[in-house]
């Protein structure tokens, strides 16, 4: 039982600082959202202390704006809108 609870212990303060993170999709129907949540478990497999999951949104604009503004990690856009993002327009 001592083991069980030093092993807890000693994995609580790398929960206690793990950083969560959205990457913005799209409607569930649609390919964004599936593919959002593929990246989402692969960067949360794969890199230390960080948690992401796909974010349902209205898609590019949202998603554009919403990276820009610094409130998602990532977001699915399509080219043409961060073009027009990037140019201003």
């Amino acid at each position: 039982m001592r083991r069980i609870a030093a092993a807890f212990a000693m994995l609580l303060p790398m929960i206690a600082f793990a950083q969560n993170y959205s990457i913005g999709t799209g409607g569930q129907s649609g390919i964004y959202y599936p593919f959002g949540g593929a990246l989402a478990k692969v960067w949360s497999d794969e890199v230390n202390s960080i948690n992401v999951k796909a974010e349902v949104t209205a898609a590019s604009v949202e998603n554009t704006i919403k990276v820009v503004r610094g409130d998602m990690l990532a977001g699915i856009a399509m080219g043409n809108v961060v073009m027009d993002a990037s140019g201003g327009g």
